[in-house]
């Protein structure tokens, strides 16, 4: 995809988590997100610096009964090269709880075809 800083997309979509021996909907969230693309970025990561595409975020998440949480994110995903369009790096952070959670990759094994 070929998108210039600036740039948004937008979704919505329902979650339902399935269990139970005739895969019961036990529950379903309703999230709507807008991702904006801020361009591109050197990252120092685990497995060295690699260019990435970074995407700031926001994300209303609906839950039964009507409860709900807004989250904020960035994402890092390698721009070029053997992980080209693997998430790098993750950071979120939502309206009930205080710090920012981070996932970073640490390796990535690429098996060409």
């Amino acid at each position: 995809m070929d998108m210039q800083p600036g740039e948004k997309t937008e979704s919505t979509t329902v979650v339902e988590t399935i269990q139970g021996a005739n895969d019961e909907i036990r529950n379903e969230e309703t999230v709507t997100s807008t991702i904006t693309y801020i361009g591109r970025e050197a990252l120092s990561t685990p497995m060295g610096i690699i260019n990435a595409c970074k995407f700031a975020g926001t994300s209303h998440v609906v839950y039964p009964g009507g409860a709900s949480i807004d989250q904020t994110s960035e994402q890092w995903v390698a721009a070029e090269g053997p992980y080209r369009g693997q998430e790098l790096k993750l950071a979120v952070q939502d309206s009930q709880q205080a710090g920012i959670v981070q996932f970073v990759a640490t390796k990535i094994t690429y098996t060409p075809k």
